[in-house]
């Protein structure tokens, strides 16, 4: 997902899930207790290419704000808490889960892959050996930081350097 292949667009549309989800990769899977609510801490590269570990977070919360509902790590430029969200199953053979944030939205991709928080269009999510996968896109999620025509931060998408991660209890 290099800027010449996928770059952020204002326009860009949502995914829409359709026929039947990826399997799950193989690895050591991160088993979530339905009751907690958690954040996802992730280890990635910093601006300046040097290893971090930070937090995701959504953007911005007001849609006057360009790529308001992208999700980024390390924090959110408009000052937004942690995100925070409980994980159900989204039933089926495979063990996808559905990640709902505390207000209500589900994480969710663009349809160029890059993670985003929606008022639909839920797809599944699992950490697989310390890296996140989703149902549709092939490939660990990863990160990038972005600057130019679009607000100055690390943003989350498929195709990128991945990271690995965990879940961590909320507080």
């Amino acid at each position: 997902m290099s800027d010449q292949k996928r770059p952020l667009s204002a326009d860009d549309g949502p995914f829409v899930p359709s026929g039947e989800p990826n399997q799950l990769p193989a690895g050591e899977v991160f088993k979530a207790d339905v009751d907690t609510w958690y954040n996802l801490n992730v280890h990635y590269n910093s601006r300046g290419g040097n290893p971090t570990t930070g937090l995701m977070y959504p953007l911005a919360g007001n849609p006057s704000t360009s790529f308001y509902e992208y999700m980024v790590l390390g924090g959110s430029p408009s000052g937004l808490p942690v995100a925070k969200f409980k994980v159900e199953s989204m039933g089926g053979p495979d063990g996808w889960e559905k990640w709902t944030l505390d207000n209500g939205n589900v994480l969710s991709l663009k349809a160029t892959g890059w993670v985003y928080r929606s008022s639909e269009y839920p797809i599944g999510w699992k950490i697989v050996d310390n890296q996140l996968f989703n149902s549709y896109w092939g490939g660990a999620v990863g990160s990038e930081w972005r600057q130019a025509f679009v607000p100055d931060c690390i943003y989350m998408g498929n195709g990128l350097p991945p990271f690995t991660c965990e879940l961590v209890p909320a507080p």
